[in-house]
């Protein structure tokens, strides 16, 4: 290995020495007539320069692995340096007049304003880095190429701003007759003869003033459409979470980021509204905004719906409460049937924008809202009722007396809330018969009642007046 090393060193000297040579040779090309050769020399001398610090380094890794001491290659560097000044010249004329021809004479539709704007930059300073290392070295042969280049390039740089304007991706068919019109130029980019050449003819950059003012049009417009556009798109994925729920139905979740997300376009598109450069999407803006405020009025009585829907649902679930509020249990079932079939519906189209941009959805969940609410009515009502016979039932919570009155034939349901209602019992105790014979304090201490207490076939307000009235004696 160390001898196949020692032949392949030997073997790249030769390599860098052949190379040091044929970048001497570069000062045979000396005119614009010898670019191409030139050019091509570059690239392939480019190429292997590459390869040489490849080897380099790879020699030098070996090295150590022989411990060997590591052989210092400034010859690459060496070659690199005087390399670079050919290289920006030959590279760079290249390039240029490529470009300026592609650029004058090819589509220009096809050009893209902002890499002109940065390609002219860099050729421009990388053929000024080339003149001043050629004139150091006295090459005048390649000084004169350079200042062909640079005298090429300063003329088309004023045409640049021009093409920056002309290329903006806001330019539309409006904007280059309006331009027309202000200018008293026909500019028709559609038409397959259109090319910068033309323009430069016509000598349009000395009306700049008109050009960047229609540009800026186009672009404040553009603006206006990419983010109509990028709200429209923010909606495909977004859907509506629907979660399984008890009694077989489900409710909407997840609305957070949806309800933050139409607050933000909301503001947007209103912003929008207010904008000078609105015209060419006046219509399309305004009814984005009637959307997005659709969208937003029927989330908010969904969820006010669904808010008293599922505080309800159990409560109506239970016979003993449907037999005391008969009309508010009618009410509360088709307000339930609806609902089913609503949750039913988003399940089977879960986009959130298609499905909540219904005004007949609204307008049900509206009515739905207001019946819920004279259902809460009367269920207060209800507990008022309640309360006015047995007193201390205002002690209790409505969840509360809710839940003793929806199981009413369960008598013992009662006793984890009778230390709310007393101030001293903490239970009864309630016999097989299910008749109450004592109380008992949350000390353990039992009192036994005068008579048993019968609850059996009597409203939980009744029997408990009686259970007052032994605690009392």
């Amino acid at each position: 290995y160390l001898d196949d090393m020692i032949q392949e060193q030997a073997s790249f000297q030769t390599f860098l020495f052949d190379l040091d040579v044929k970048t001497q040779q570069l000062d045979n090309y000396s005119s614009l007539d010898h670019v191409q050769e030139a050019s091509k020399e570059v690239l392939d001398i480019t190429a292997k320069l590459e390869e040489a610090e490849e080897k380099g380094k790879l020699f030098n890794a070996r090295e150590i692995l022989f411990e060997q001491e590591m052989t210092e290659y400034d010859s690459i560097a060496s070659i690199k340096k005087v390399f670079e000044p050919y290289k920006f010249l030959w590279q760079t004329t290249s390039e240029w007049l490529e470009c300026n021809d592609t650029w004058c004479h090819g589509s220009f539709q096809a050009i893209d304003g902002e890499n002109v704007e940065k390609s002219v930059d860099t050729f421009l300073n990388r053929i000024k880095k080339a003149k001043k290392a050629m004139k150091k070295d006295g090459k005048e042969s390649l000084v004169s190429v350079a200042d062909k280049v640079q005298g090429d390039i300063e003329e088309f740089a004023p045409q640049v701003p021009m093409i920056v304007s002309l290329t903006n991706p806001g330019m539309r068919e409006r904007h280059w007759e309006t331009l027309s019109n202000e200018v008293s130029i026909s500019l028709k980019p559609e038409e397959p003869d259109f090319c910068l050449q033309k323009l430069i003819e016509l000598n349009l950059s000395r009306h700049l003033h008109h050009v960047e003012k229609v540009a800026e049009v186009a672009g404040k417009e553009f603006q206006i459409e990419n983010a109509l556009n990028k709200m429209e798109n923010e909606w495909e994925s977004v859907d509506l979470q629907i979660h399984g729920y008890r009694a077989g139905t489900g409710v909407l979740k997840g609305v957070d980021e949806l309800v933050a997300m139409l607050d933000e376009q909301i503001q947007m598109t209103q912003a929008m509204q207010f904008s000078a450069f609105k015209g060419p999407f006046e219509e399309r803006i305004d009814a984005w905004n009637n959307k997005l405020f659709m969208v937003s009025e029927v989330i908010e009585a969904w969820l006010n719906v669904q808010r008293n829907w599922m505080y309800l649902q159990p409560i109506f679930e239970s016979p003993d409460i449907g037999k005391e509020l008969p009309q508010e249990a009618k009410k509360f079932t088709k307000i339930d049937k609806a609902w089913r079939k609503i949750i039913s519906e988003a399940k089977k189209n879960a986009k959130a924008l298609e499905f909540c941009d219904n005004e007949h959805l609204f307008q049900k969940f509206k009515e739905s809202g207001e019946i819920l609410e004279q259902v809460q009515k009367g269920l207060s009502d209800y507990l008022e009722t309640k309360r006015s016979v047995f007193a201390r039932f205002y002690f209790l919570s409505n969840d509360e007396l809710l839940s003793i009155l929806s199981e009413s034939k369960n008598v013992r349901l009662v006793n984890p809330h009778l230390r709310k209602c007393f101030e001293g019992i903490n239970s009864v105790n309630f016999m097989e018969d299910l008749k109450i014979d004592r109380m008992i304090s949350p000390e353990g201490e039992e009192v036994e009642m005068l008579d048993p207490v019968d609850p059996v076939n009597k409203n939980v307000e009744d029997w408990m007046l009686e259970v007052e009235g032994m605690m009392r004696i």
